[in-house]
């Protein structure tokens, strides 16, 4: 049993009311040893923003680098290792087609010819010893052979007493999972070519393709304000903007010249890299301050430099406004502490999902607080001891549970998880009946209203509009790894508005006619980091 002393229990309780201790002078004292760790990491070595330790550890924010990056060194980026990755562009073509990373069999340097750095060679290299599938001699003498007791170096002999356990490689995947985790799928896909005596090669399967890490990029997401775009010369005057605006270049635009009359010159939302930022800036310095403010978790930041008036480019005043991705970089998106994040997760708003509720008594008017039993959501099993309270829930348990909240959750925001509303101070901003709320932006002016249904046409307050908003969601899916491939939503064989159908009617070749999709996915497991489906061994530990 946790025991709590008089000043956790005094913490607890200022918090449960939504206020500060007299001694945090309303968050500006530096942090005490007591208290309770913010999900993601923020804030826990200062309470102050402008501070570097209030990132130190968070979730969401550049992996720390202690070597030099290859993809972008002058004297690397050039080289058999990372010329095909620093060279391909990333994200998709004209046609909307992923730009492929493709590293081959063999590569000519300097007018020979040698083994290429295929990774999935270099991993039958390493662990295939019963595949001779015509590496050359040299690169064979590396090959590893098992033996029962445990595996032996060609080379020297050594052995490794430790006898192979699968087990032990799935803690340590898990263990793993607490201290990083790499988003894909954005900036492109990656193909290794196989070699003819490779166990899964064949006449239709000639490579493996994956999809490459995601690396910082610009985008200035829909939600934005189109009067602040228009300002800061992203958009043109008087053009809406259509969708994400995505760069992995550096963005430079011209602002339009500052007229100061006391007013906010910058003014509106900005959602940059799924950050939302809200602008009140007097004029260009300060607009480029509020953006830095936020770099360490958009990894974007904003330097400024005069422009010269130029007849019908520019008017007196405007400044070149740059917008600089840390290039090559990749966001952690777990807090890389070993806290168990891999089963309550590294954000404020999957913990309020993954937290149990009891249905309310009706009749009685009841909060949040009234229905948290405390625990971790659990599949309501029996196991020992634990009676009803054992297991992982699912996907259809987390659904029905987040509607106790009288949130409402569909299938399609199973890849991303919405934002519950917040204040500046992180504290939930809750509904007339003590309930959280989820956070919609109209596209054009940025104005920020609060939902309960992530189908926005739901919800009574914005009916009547709902295409001109969009539901904002944290940079986290609530499952990163699924047992099935998931239709778009254009596929109207397989979804029923944002729910998936309990009978497939498409054509694709990998579903069956009459698949239950909606109940496929309602079995899958959801936990901290949304991994756990990866093997039975890490669903164990």
């Amino acid at each position: 049993m946790p025991t709590f002393s008089l000043s956790d229990i005094r913490f607890l309780l200022s918090r449960v009311n939504g206020t500060y201790l007299p001694e945090e002078l309303n968050g500006a004292a530096p942090l005490g040893p007591t208290g309770i760790r913010n999900v993601q990491g923020l804030g826990n070595n200062t309470g102050d923003m402008n501070k570097p330790g209030f990132w130190f550890g968070a979730g969401d924010t550049l992996f720390t680098r202690l070597t030099f990056n290859r993809l972008t060194d002058p004297l690397k980026k050039n080289d058999i290792i990372s010329a095909p990755f620093a060279n391909t562009p990333r994200g998709v073509d004209g046609n909307n087609n992923p730009y492929k990373v493709t590293i081959g069999n063999t590569v000519t340097v300097n007018g020979q010819t040698m083994d290429a750095l295929n990774p999935r060679n270099i991993s039958n290299l390493i662990a295939d010893s019963s595949n001779s599938i015509g590496f050359s001699k040299q690169n064979a003498s590396f090959k590893l052979f098992d033996d029962p007791t445990g595996r032996i170096s060609p080379t020297s002999g050594a052995i490794n007493p430790l006898a192979y356990s699968n087990w032990m490689s799935q803690f340590g995947q898990f263990f793993d999972h607490g201290l990083d985790f790499v988003a894909k799928g954005v900036d492109g896909k990656f193909s290794a070519t196989l070699m003819p005596g490779d166990s899964i090669y064949s006449q239709s399967a000639t490579s493996i393709t994956s999809s490459r890490n995601n690396t910082v990029n610009v985008t200035i997401g829909d939600g934005s304000s189109d009067d602040l775009l228009q300002k800061l010369g992203i958009l043109a005057v008087g053009t809406p903007q259509a969708g994400d605006i995505v760069s992995w270049k550096v963005t430079s635009t011209l602002t339009k010249p500052s007229v100061s009359n006391g007013a906010y010159t910058f003014e509106g939302t900005l959602v940059l890299n799924n950050t939302l930022i809200k602008i009140a800036a007097m004029d260009e310095q300060d607009l480029a301050s509020q953006i830095n403010l936020w770099t360490a978790t958009t990894g974007v930041t904003a330097t400024l430099t005069p422009f010269p008036a130029v007849a019908g480019v520019s008017e007196p005043g405007a400044y070149n406004l740059t917008l600089t991705p840390a290039r090559a970089e990749s966001f952690n998106q777990t807090s890389p502490f070993v806290d168990l994040s891999q089963n309550y997760g590294s954000d404020m708003s999957r913990t309020v999902f993954l937290r149990e509720y009891i249905s309310a008594t009706p009749g009685v008017t009841t909060s949040i607080t009234d229905i948290t039993t405390g625990r971790l959501l659990n599949a309501g099993a029996t196991t020992g001891d634990l009676v009803g309270n054992s297991g992982m829930a699912d996907w259809t348990q987390v659904k029905a549970n987040a509607a106790k909240l009288g949130i409402i959750l569909h299938d399609a925001d199973i890849t991303g998880i919405p934002q519950i509303a917040v204040d500046n101070y992180g504290h939930m901003i809750l509904d007339a009946n003590g309930m959280p709320q989820l956070v919609a932006i109209h596209k054009v002016t940025g104005d920020i209203v609060y939902i309960k249904d992530t189908t926005l046409a739901n919800n009574a307050n914005i009916a009547a509009n709902a295409s001109d908003y969009v539901l904002l969601t944290t940079k986290h899916a609530f499952l990163n790894d699924m047992g099935i491939g998931l239709p778009g939503l254009d596929d109207a064989g397989a979804w029923n508005g944002r729910d998936l159908k309990t009978s497939y009617t498409g054509s694709s070749q990998f579903i069956p006619p009459g698949f239950n999709l909606q109940a496929a996915l309602g079995e899958h497991l959801v936990s901290g980091d949304g991994r756990l489906n990866e093997n039975i061994g890490l669903t164990a530990v």
